[in-house]
């Protein structure tokens, strides 16, 4: 069964953006989250961010345009030139247009942008295969400048409110659940077993526990009884003693028909 999970943890603060002002931003380990509150459509504006290497030199620029709705994208020196070199972007979600903008790049496997907006992916560029075939290497190679060390928002940028570090919030598993590998959700552990330290699997209860359906650890018979096979329930113990009584009468009976 699926089980809800606990979140722990804290965010960074935000902080406030400053058109052209350059920031110290260590985008190849940290995403970058961008709040705005713009509704989209109506000739808004655009989210305009410059990445750049700790020496100033401009590794990369993204647009997220507002000016209509679909919201479009651009990632310059790898768009394609002309009227096609914005993008649509799927449906933004959000309330009263509270988002929450998501940058990730990563090197694992070639050079890759992530855009997340409140949590859902947007869009994975993979720079070695979706950059234009119009564009020239010398604009692309603009993007293997690194390592992107800072960040600029544009003097254009009237999307852009505020900006922090992305720091993503542990989920842990309630008690009885647990996560393991691939999951994508906590699952209670089935009956006879109970979760680990780390709640990353099952494991069958100690000697002498048991637990069953609906119990989230596993708790120790009562005196007298032992757990089944299982140890998803209490028994009656057996000693393996046959109990046997007799009366005195009848034993001094049996004694005395051995002597005959």
């Amino acid at each position: 069964a699926v089980v809800s999970t606990q979140s722990t943890g804290t965010k960074d603060p935000w902080k406030p953006v400053v058109p052209t002002q350059v920031e110290m931003f260590d985008l190849e380990t940290t995403p970058l989250e961008i709040k705005t509150n713009t509704e989209p459509g109506n000739a808004a504006g655009s989210m305009i961010v410059t990445f750049k290497t700790a020496n100033d030199e401009e590794s990369g620029k993204v647009y997220i345009s507002y000016y209509r709705t679909p919201i479009t994208y651009k990632i310059d020196h790898c768009s394609t030139a002309g009227e096609g070199s914005f993008g649509d972007l799927p449906e933004a979600v959000g309330e009263d247009n509270e988002r929450v903008w998501r940058f990730t790049l990563t090197r694992t496997s070639g050079l890759t942008l992530l855009l997340h907006c409140n949590d859902e992916e947007m869009l994975t560029f993979d720079f070695e295969t979706q950059c234009g075939d119009d564009v020239v290497d010398d604009d692309k190679a603009l993007w293997d400048k690194q390592p992107v060390a800072k960040i600029q928002f544009s003097g254009s940028d009237v999307i852009s409110e505020e900006f922090r570090a992305y720091t993503p919030v542990s989920v842990a598993c309630q008690e009885g659940s647990y996560k393991s590998g691939d999951m994508a959700e906590c699952q209670a552990c089935p009956a006879g077993k109970e979760a680990n330290e780390d709640k990353t699997d099952c494991a069958a209860c100690h000697e002498g526990s048991y637990k069953a359906d609906g119990m989230t650890t596993c708790q120790t018979c009562a005196a007298g009884k032992a757990p089944n096979k299982d140890k998803t329930e209490c028994e009656e113990e057996y000693s393996g003693a046959i109990p046997f009584s007799v009366s005195t009468a009848a034993a001094a009976a049996f004694i005395a028909a051995l002597l005959l």
